[in-house]
């Protein structure tokens, strides 16, 4: 991850990644500056009804425009 992020790192965008894996019982939102960029570690919960499933996936990417 941190090498895709070091990569595509340039003067105009500011770059950060999230490492999101599936889960159905801890959740975890984890986030950490390395080299400059804020690298995230992210879990959703597969055992819920897709609506919710959908409106995590959008939480998760409304947070990361802050």
């Amino acid at each position: 991850m941190f090498s895709y992020v070091k990569n595509y790192d340039n003067e105009k965008n500011e770059v950060e990644g999230i490492l999101l894996y599936p889960t159905t019982k801890n959740e975890i939102n984890n986030q950490n500056i390395i080299g400059g960029h804020k690298i995230s570690l992210r879990t959703i919960n597969l055992n819920q009804d897709l609506k919710n499933i959908e409106n995590n996936l959008i939480e998760i990417i409304e947070n990361t425009e802050d």
